[in-house]
């Protein structure tokens, strides 16, 4: 009797190999795809009568998101920071200064009451980060401010310029 529990044990232990036997493995992968977003609160901003003094407009927001660790923002204008109005073949200007930011998210370009002066395309204005924005982005405040004309008076017309901005991975 040992010997057929034995013998049986060997038999089951050898038909447990047999169920047993094989390995394998399973592969898993997937894909970050880039997502760089601007978003712009106001795409125009019209003043019907632009005043000799001085003033600031409050252009809306501009709200950036990155999943890049490495991002840069970019912002110039057509006439490089001035408004320019073409009359009788004659071009006129009037400088203004660029802030993006605000004191509670900080500033990209500009600062609390001091703005840039944007370049052309070929001097664009740049900041990069180094780290990535949440999934709700970071919103920044935009600004123009235009300085008074001084003791001159400007020349009537229509002055417009168009301010870009941009959002890339380096």
């Amino acid at each position: 009797m040992k010997k057929f529990v034995l013998v049986s044990l060997f038999a089951l232990a050898g038909l447990g190999a047999v169920f047993a036997a094989g390995d394998g493995n399973i592969s898993l992968s997937g894909t970050v795809t880039p997502w760089l977003e601007l978003t712009l609160s106001a795409n125009s901003f019209t003043d019907n009568e632009l005043s000799h003094s001085g003033e600031s407009w409050a252009i809306g927001t501009a709200k950036f998101i990155s999943n890049y660790k490495n991002y840069t923002i970019r912002a110039w204008s057509t006439n490089a920071s001035n408004l320019q109005a073409t009359i009788d073949t004659v071009v006129y200007n009037i400088p203004y200064t660029f802030t993006l930011g605000d004191a509670t998210d900080g500033y990209v370009f500009g600062a609390s009451g001091a703005g840039i002066t944007l370049g052309s395309i070929s001097a664009k204005n740049s900041k990069t980060y180094t780290t990535r924005t949440s999934k709700t982005g970071i919103t920044y405040d935009v600004k123009v401010d235009i300085a008074g004309s001084g003791d001159d008076l400007w020349e009537p017309g229509a002055y417009t310029d168009t301010i870009y901005l941009e959002i890339v991975h380096p």
